[in-house]
């Protein structure tokens, strides 16, 4: 399984992950996005989600357990 990973230290809660994977992405109580454990969440939209991100918070790593992005 496709899986996003949130670095909390780095995400300022933009939300731009959410805008662009609503199914991939929430915010917490905190204010700050954490990948959702959706499986039905295209890579392709999860790397875009990733790019977007202003901060450069977002990890995406394939089902074989590879980093896709960065």
């Amino acid at each position: 399984m496709t899986k996003a990973e949130v670095d909390r230290a780095l995400c300022s809660g933009y939300q731009r992950c959410i805008d662009l994977a609503p199914n991939g992405f929430r915010l917490d109580v905190d204010r700050k996005s954490v990948a959702t454990e959706a499986t039905d969440v295209d890579v392709n939209v999860l790397i875009d989600a990733a790019s977007g991100c202003p901060v450069q918070a977002i990890t995406v790593w394939g089902s074989d357990g590879s980093q896709l992005y960065p």
